[in-house]
């Protein structure tokens, strides 16, 4: 219910699923809209959680001048080294 309430648009059994098994709890959705992450799609969040990207490394991010809200580049920041865990 929770997920509904966040608007994602999760109408169907896979997609609680899918959401599940990667991770994307209903935090994580809210964490990332309080961050500016808005209207992402399902596949991109699953993709941010399956890469670590979390609102602290997007706080890391733009107090290096990143300012993407960008999925895809957020991934690659990731990927690229900008923060290691």
């Amino acid at each position: 219910q929770e997920i509904r309430r966040l608007g994602l648009g999760v109408t169907t059994l896979e997609q609680f699923i899918r959401l599940r098994d990667h991770g994307v709890s209903a935090e994580f959705v809210a964490d990332m809209k309080e961050i500016g992450l808005k209207d992402l799609t399902l596949p991109q969040l699953v993709r941010l959680r399956d890469h670590g990207i979390t609102p602290g490394f997007v706080n890391h991010a733009r107090a290096r001048g990143y300012k993407t809200t960008d999925p895809d580049e957020l991934v690659r920041l990731k990927n690229g080294g900008l923060w290691k865990n």
